[in-house]
């Protein structure tokens, strides 16, 4: 997470808690994640629910940043390894 956090922040982006948190959900899942996937599991994380949508923006923030990268077929997530 720190070589992903340093590849954000050199692009210019925030490495917030919630990505922070977004990011360890989507490093530790043993396959591809859907946004859904990674919002329950931040969301059992944090004790509060994340919606789903503040999960697709930072998954797509994630892969314009090379951090992650969309399975088309499965509409799934994978985090890059760095």
């Amino acid at each position: 997470a720190t070589a992903a956090s340093a590849a954000l922040t050199a692009a210019g982006e925030q490495w917030t808690e919630l990505r922070a948190d977004v990011f360890a959900a989507l490093a530790t899942h043993p396959s591809p994640a859907s946004a859904y996937d990674i919002a329950d599991e931040v969301s059992r994380r944090r004790g509060k629910r994340v919606a789903p949508n503040s999960v697709y923006r930072i998954l797509d923030v994630f892969v314009s940043n090379n951090l992650a990268m969309r399975v088309e077929s499965a509409n799934a997530y994978l985090a890059n390894s760095h």
